[in-house]
């Protein structure tokens, strides 16, 4: 399609008339006998004042061949049989005599559409058929003939220093550029990106952009910039053109930047996202080849199609052999009835030179956009050494539980036959002092006093390990126990050191029912109490308060939190856990009686109700039991 408007008007005066209005851009007259065929004008313009019939017929003719081409009718009589003809036919504007003056108007529109029309035309016929840097070169050069420029660039951030740009395609002064690098600072190309639209220096870009050497050199004069963008709007490079002249942003110029750019934009995007599928691809190869896990691609009807290496090593048969076996009889399982679901997971087992194999196996169909099973990947993992680690760990648990049982059994048995010799010693050392007191000197009296103490003590270190081996021992069936009724025995067993210290105990709220052995949480809460009772500050009564409140851990049953504080001498937290071991005591016996059992007893009977205890403490500040019991 030719850039003319061509008028056709059979009277001379009228044809003077009209092209007055507009003189520059319409064709020299020529009669309906000589429509032009090829190349078509942008517009045809038609003087309908005394127009023959036979004219208007040869032109409706001539439009039925050609419906794309805009026509003006002027001086319509839209009473004219042909004329109605011609409007069913879409023929366009109409302007009768009194808007003659509005022709300029209608002809630039035309001819503005005209070129947008020949950019099109152009883009798509250099283009067609090519990808990646032909389609991005042909792009440019199609770019720097249509807008008569001397220059034209595609370009993107460099990979390496993104403070540069690299050209992917170029044009200059008729030849095709190869692919140059160049700073981003101080240029033209930076004032597009930065501001991610059109900009344009018409006769001034180096004055603009002074250190921009390139553009003395080549001595432009006029530049214009548009944005590539991909399909999330992001800024991904630009496309420019210059030229030795001045450039004018007109408004034919910038849609055809635009159209460009979008079409450039749009081929980067896909160039960068093919980049990434064959990086990905070539990733997914390399895991596939060295995995030393089992892989293999079967059909929707479980045959193998693929397998890794790792697969036909364990098999000890290559791809060609296990191509189309079915994967159940390649493992010798039972057929699986339906592939469409297939095992969650399964194990096999395969022989081999140290014995027994055993995988397990995870499959993963992957779907159509219908829904039905396009292929299924296998992926086996072996379990062997993973195996032969639980069963070690297993056989080293029932060992270990079988030593426990027995030093629990030896403890219980060793205390036990302990009691009866320490009961002879403490009965003789009782007739000593009440009989023959008298006859012993100052010296012996003390030693006997030091004999009894000490056996006494070693009493209640047995009966503290008889009570730790029982914790374990014990077969008692867990029931609902009230803490509530649990508390109240514990007072009355300690009734008589509350008195002597005015200790104050406080039971903060309601206290929960819990399931569990009520005589072991008896023995809990009193072995907790006593030690408030027992490690207390000087000339300061004992403080005891209790607290109970629910509480839960993520992924974790509901449980209860009871806490126990008191106001006594308190520890260093670094302790904290150092307190709930067999024997270990913060202070000497002098100072505070006890075997260093209690509280490790405490901590035995929690865990067997799938508790925890802890504690927290400060030296002069008392110390806070927290035990955390299933609800």
């Amino acid at each position: 399609m030719s850039a003319e408007c061509v008028l056709f008007a059979p009277h001379p005066a009228r044809h003077a008339l009209i092209r007055s209005y507009w003189p520059d851009s319409l064709a020299a007259p020529c009669t309906l006998s000589l429509l032009p065929e090829a190349p078509l004008p942008a517009c045809l313009l038609y003087d309908l004042h005394d127009s023959p019939m036979a004219d208007l017929q040869r032109l409706l003719d001539w439009r039925q061949h050609h419906p794309d081409v805009p026509l003006i009718l002027l001086g319509a009589d839209l009473q004219h049989e042909a004329v109605l003809r011609l409007l069913q036919g879409g023929a366009g504007d109409i302007l009768q005599d009194p808007l003659l003056p509005a022709l300029p108007h209608y002809l630039h529109r035309i001819l503005q559409q005209a070129q947008l029309d020949a950019a099109i035309d152009t883009l798509l016929l250099e283009t067609a058929g090519l990808q990646g840097a032909d389609f991005l070169q042909a792009l440019v050069e199609a770019l720097a003939r249509l807008l008569q420029v001397d220059q034209a660039y595609a370009s993107t951030h460099d990979p390496v220093q993104p403070d540069w740009l690299c050209t992917v395609a170029g044009w200059r002064r008729g030849q095709p550029v190869p692919p140059v690098r160049y700073p981003l600072s101080g240029s033209p190309c930076e004032q597009v990106l930065r501001q991610g639209k059109l900009c344009c220096y018409p006769n001034d870009v180096q004055t603009c952009f002074p250190e921009d050497l390139m553009l003395q050199e080549d001595g432009l004069v006029g530049y214009i910039g548009y944005p590539l963008r991909d399909r999330q709007g992001q800024v991904i490079g630009l496309v420019n053109v210059l030229h030795q002249h001045p450039l004018h942003p007109s408004a034919q110029l910038r849609t055809i930047l635009r159209l460009f750019a979008a079409r450039a934009g749009t081929e980067l995007e896909r160039l960068r996202t093919a980049d990434q599928l064959q990086d990905t691809q070539g990733l997914l190869q390399h895991v596939y080849a060295h995995a030393p896990i089992l892989l293999c691609q079967l059909d929707p009807a479980g045959h193998v199609q693929q397998a890794n290496p790792a697969l036909e090593q364990a098999l000890g048969s290559a791809l060609p052999f296990l191509h189309g076996q079915p994967w159940h009889v390649l493992f010798q399982q039972p057929a699986i009835a339906d592939w469409q679901q297939p095992p969650q997971q399964l194990e096999t087992s395969l022989p081999a030179a140290s014995g027994k194999q055993t995988y397990s196996w995870v499959f993963a169909p992957r779907c159509t956009a219908e829904g039905s099973i396009r292929d299924i990947l296998a992926i086996g993992t072996d379990m062997t050494q993973r195996k032969q680690n639980e069963q070690a760990l297993r056989d080293k648990a029932t060992a270990l539980e079988a030593t426990n049982r027995e030093l629990e059994d030896f403890a219980f048995v060793a205390s036990h036959d302990l009691q009866e010799p320490l009961r002879k010693i403490l009965a003789y050392s009782d007739l000593l002092q009440q009989e023959c007191a008298a006859y012993l000197p100052d010296t012996g009296q003390q030693y006997l006093q030091l004999m009894n103490k000490a056996t006494q003590r070693l009493q209640q270190l047995i009966r503290d390990l008889l009570q730790l081996s029982r914790v374990t021992r014990s077969q008692r069936r867990f029931e609902a126990v009230s803490l509530t009724d649990v508390l109240e025995q514990v007072q009355q067993d300690l009734e008589i050191p509350l008195r002597d210290t005015q200790a104050r105990l406080q039971i903060e709220g309601s206290l929960p029912t819990l399931t569990g052995d009520p005589v072991q949480l008896q023995q809990v809460f009193l072995n907790l109490l006593s030690n408030a009772l027992k490690y207390t500050r000087p000339d300061v009564p004992p403080e005891i308060r209790i607290h109970a409140e629910p509480y839960r851990l993520p992924h974790r049953k509901p449980q209860w939190r009871i806490l126990i504080c008191d106001n006594g001498i308190g520890f260093e937290q670094q302790y904290a856990e150092r307190i709930f071991k067999v024997f270990q005591r913060l202070h000497g016996r002098e100072q505070y009686e006890g075997t260093g059992i209690g509280l490790a007893i405490c901590k035995k009977i929690v865990e067997r109700h799938r508790g925890q205890i802890t504690a927290e403490g400060r030296p002069g500040a008392g110390a806070t039991f927290i035990l955390d019991l299933p609800a």
